[in-house]
């Protein structure tokens, strides 16, 4: 069953993200195994007549994905946006942020 799951996140998300999705769909019909229709409770049927409702998991887990995503990136915008900038030299030497604000100084004025 992984397969075709597999080919439907490829074609939604970037290769190492449907890796992923994978992973975490497979968790959740793991988890469910017994809201699975034909697998839990009741006669087995056919793998294939579940399919469908595997693809709603996968469909579901890539969604949460693409929101974990996105605020991830808004995270990311807003924490660069709030960032403190270095001060002028810092940036070259990060051993410069150890020193007092006096020695820094003497030393950004003799370099």
């Amino acid at each position: 069953m992984a397969k075709p799951l597999h080919r439907y996140l490829l074609r939604r998300a970037d290769a190492d993200g449907a890796d992923d999705i994978l992973a975490e769909t497979m968790l959740v019909l793991w988890r469910r195994l017994e809201d699975v229709p034909g697998l839990g409770k009741g006669p087995v049927t056919d793998p294939d007549s579940v399919l469908p409702w595997y693809y709603g998991v996968a469909r579901g887990c890539l969604s949460n994905a693409r929101r974990a995503d996105g605020r991830r990136l808004r995270l990311v915008e807003r924490l660069s946006r709030e960032a403190p900038q270095p001060m002028p030299g810092e940036a070259d030497h990060p051993e410069l942020g150890t020193l007092g604000a006096r020695d820094r100084e003497v030393v950004l004025l003799w370099a």
